[in-house]
């Protein structure tokens, strides 16, 4: 059920729904109370920032799905509260002050939208950054050896929040090295507040230009990942990628071009190639030697089954859906279905 509500005479309505839903309006007007209630708001338009909700919908039973929820208390947890803070996000990701289920010309509803639209700017943001991660490659060779490379993902700016122990207030710039080679440099560009004023965190945007540069694996457990700050921290991360392939599971990798493919979790091009150890069984397996392991690899296209050695099956499928839908494959592990 959708609850409309008239703008000419929001606040009543919106103070009505609050009320049967169990929190008076008062409650919420006073600026020491504001607390949960709007800690559970600023957590909705921020997690509606990351999702494609359909504002015709009338079902607003999403809100029950999230996160932000914890900060309700259980008696708030009820369709009259889920309506009005629904419609008041909908105006707030909208930029409409007019969908606005109460008059904001009271000051401290004016607060409560001001503070909501900061918080959905901060969340899209914060989208826009991403972290660091790596991503692998292998080359094949004619006399049967592979090649993996790994490289850093061009990001163009970055969250201090997303590396662990950077003084954002001491560093201004810093330099990224993954296995010892620089591979960007980044300058603070803007801080991030709160609607207080208070600093939340820095953006910083690369200033290096060019591809991602493919570096050589020599066996290491882990890629070293180092940041190096202009005020001489030196912060060593773990990211996405830093590991390895682990053959002893098959892995799979997209072909590129001649020779050259790309590692992932799912075979998604016309031509994949799948590497594992000898504990795994196909028909027409061929020998390939990575960094001194011997190993098999085999060529796919859509289908692929292999045997472990003590009869647990692995079989890789390929599911394609309309150029709308995202492809997904599954794994079959003793009679086990794993959605990756």
């Amino acid at each position: 059920m959708v609850i409309h509500l008239s703008t000419s005479h929001g606040t009543q309505y919106f103070s009505e729904h609050l009320n049967q839903g169990g929190l008076p309006i008062n409650y919420i007007k006073k600026s020491e109370n504001l607390g949960s209630f709007t800690l559970f708001l600023k957590g909705l338009v921020c997690e509606l920032s990351s999702i494609n909700y359909d504002w015709n919908s009338e079902d607003f039973s999403v809100v029950d799905q999230l996160n932000c929820t914890s900060y309700l208390g259980k008696t708030f947890k009820n369709e009259n509260i889920y309506d009005v803070a629904m419609q008041l996000a909908h105006a707030i990701v909208m930029g409409d002050n007019s969908l606005l289920p109460y008059d904001d010309t009271d000051s401290s509803l004016a607060a409560l939208t001001q503070a909501l639209k900061k918080e959905y700017s901060r969340a899209k943001n914060d989208h826009r950054t991403r972290p660091f991660s790596l991503h692998w490659k292998l080359y094949t060779s004619d006399d049967g050896t592979g090649t993996l490379y790994v490289n850093m993902d061009i990001v163009k700016d970055v969250s201090s929040l997303s590396i662990p122990g950077l003084n954002f207030s001491t560093c201004y710039s810093f330099d990224v090295f993954v296995a010892g080679i620089l591979v960007g440099k980044y300058v603070r560009k803007g801080l991030e507040r709160d609607e207080d004023g208070n600093v939340l965190y820095a953006i910083y945007t690369r200033i290096t230009v060019g591809l991602g540069q493919d570096i050589k694996w020599n066996g290491e457990p882990v890629v070293e990942v180092k940041v190096r700050c202009d005020n001489d921290d030196r912060i060593f991360m773990t990211i996405a990628g830093c590991y390895p392939p682990n053959f002893d599971y098959p892995q799979i990798f997209q072909m590129l071009e001649d020779n050259q493919y790309r590692f992932g979790e799912t075979a998604n091009t016309e031509h994949n190639i799948a590497i594992f150890t000898q504990n795994w069984k196909v028909e027409g397996a061929k020998p390939i030697v990575i960094c001194g392991k011997e190993l098999y690899c085999h060529d796919f296209t859509k289908d692929l089954v292999l045997y472990e050695e003590q009869t647990n099956e692995c079989k890789i499928n390929q599911y394609f859906y309309s150029i709308y839908s995202r492809i997904f494959r599954q794994l079959h592990f003793m009679g086990r279905r794993i959605q990756l």
